[in-house]
């Protein structure tokens, strides 16, 4: 009987060993209308991975099944997404209503024309 509960006990390590490991997850960051959504960042929530998308809105983090992913950009409403079985994930970002309305630009501090 010992010997069946220690080999119950180590195939259950293995498989909870198994299933916390952390793998690559590639996705799309992109608008409304399908548009690329560049360099965007992507985090793990309560993680310390975070990367940035490239200029196609492509990006590559490692994350485990169950993570949830925060996807932020500048003039976008930040989302939220869970980490399934699969390792490809697509997201569609809205713009943020009254966002980057007005630009203002200032002038070198303490510097004069003559």
């Amino acid at each position: 009987m010992r010997r069946i509960m220690t080999m119950l006990t180590m195939f259950l390590l293995t498989c909870s060993l198994a299933f916390a490991q952390t793998r690559a997850i590639q996705g799309k960051v992109r608008n409304e209308k399908g548009e690329a959504v560049p360099f965007a960042t992507v985090s793990v929530k309560g993680g310390k991975a975070t990367v940035v998308s490239d200029a196609e809105g492509n990006y590559i983090i490692q994350a485990n099944t169950g993570d949830v992913l925060v996807i932020t950009a500048a003039g976008f409403k930040s989302i939220e997404s869970t980490v399934g079985a699969g390792n490809i994930v697509s997201n569609t970002m809205n713009l943020e209503q009254g966002a980057l309305e007005e630009v203002v630009v200032t002038g070198a501090f303490g510097i004069k024309k003559s």
